[in-house]
């Protein structure tokens, strides 16, 4: 059995005044059934506190306070198996970073989406709530290096105003169909916080799931707000640890061959830039990040690989693999060293 009730996962750590911003944009929804579970990922004792004063008598609020920080991708991942296990299962479960605020018609425009056009992941268009004029995100795209990017980043905000394709969403506003999480799984348990949502979009769009924006379906984002309070030289390590992982993981053979080539070249043409610049903390990343990659991670990288492609092989639609928002990573990286060059 199915519920119409979209169950809508907030995670919070330490960030309570945000949290209750984004409470009160979610309780301005009054159309359509949704079922908000906020869950406090192990912030202190005082926090907690605050949480019950606020929320724990609140007949429209699930609150489940964790005793340690689980990360995004088991903190989220825990409740979406809880809810699975429902005797009514909702045919969809929604994913909002507490530092969000919604417009009031944000939830059922991602289902009326997701029902027009049989979508299985469905992206918010993603605002920056500090200034309004520019979006944050409206989706993933892929570099043909493997590197999967928001879409629509800093491009202005009447862009991206029809439904497109693209590679999956951004977790920090996103609709998952509950049919397409029973059959491939959720979130990759090799994650902590940070590329577990883009490994699942490209893992369900190389399996034939569509994935789409609903651009009336407006968040506005502080961005960055909760990746800053972790965001050091081992986060940043990680994430280009996890693109190496996912890359491995899921790419066709062939697509693995024709672009290695060029995932090396990047690699090269970064370690000049850093050289050149004098930019020593880049060389570091990118040398711990090859080290501990084939050191360690690459063996669990094959290992999912092996277990991916026997179970899914015949599913498998090789053709995403070289699909539309995939780019050739020129553009993107020389965009990007030029920011660095002169970040003003």
């Amino acid at each position: 059995m199915t519920s119409k009730t979209v169950p809508i996962i907030i995670l919070n750590w330490n960030g309570l005044s945000d949290t209750v911003e984004c409470i009160e944009s979610l309780k301005r929804i009054q159309e359509f059934p949704r079922e908000i579970i906020l869950v406090d990922n192990g912030s202190g004792q005082e926090e907690q506190l605050k949480l019950k004063q606020l929320f724990q008598d609140d007949p429209e609020i699930q609150l489940i306070l964790n005793n340690e920080n689980k990360g995004f991708t088991k903190g989220t991942s825990d409740i979406v198996e809880k809810i699975l296990s429902r005797e009514q299962t909702p045919e969809f479960i929604a994913l909002l970073n507490n530092d969000t605020v919604v417009a009031p018609n944000w939830i059922k425009s991602l289902v009326d989406t997701a029902e027009d056009f049989e979508a299985d992941i469905v992206t918010s268009k993603m605002i920056n709530y500090y200034d309004r004029s520019l979006i944050d995100n409206v989706g993933h795209f892929m570099l043909n290096t493997g590197e999967i990017l928001p879409l629509g980043h800093r491009h202005h905000k009447e862009t991206y105003n029809s439904v497109i394709e693209n590679l999956g969403a951004c977790g920090g506003a996103a609709l998952y169909r509950t049919r397409m999480i029973t059959e491939i799984g959720f979130f990759d348990p090799y994650f902590g916080t940070g590329y577990e949502d883009a490994e699942f979009g490209l893992r369900a769009k190389l399996l034939g799931y569509k994935c789409i924006l609903a651009p009336k379906a407006i968040v506005y984002h502080k961005v960055s707000r909760s990746i800053n309070k972790i965001k050091n030289d081992a986060y940043l390590q990680n994430i280009q640890t996890n693109i190496l992982y996912t890359y491995v993981k899921l790419m066709p053979f062939r697509f693995l061959v024709f672009n290695f080539v060029f995932v090396l070249f990047k690699y090269l043409i970064w370690f000049i830039f850093g050289v050149f610049s004098f930019q020593l903390k880049l060389i570091r990343l990118h040398t711990k990040t090859l080290f501990k990659f084939f050191g360690t991670d690459l063996k669990k990288a094959l290992e999912q690989r092996k277990t991916f492609f026997q179970q899914f092989k015949p599913k498998m639609v090789y053709k995403s693999a070289f699909w539309a928002p995939s780019k050739f990573f020129v553009g993107t990286d020389f965009e990007r060293l030029i920011i660095r060059m002169f970040p003003g």
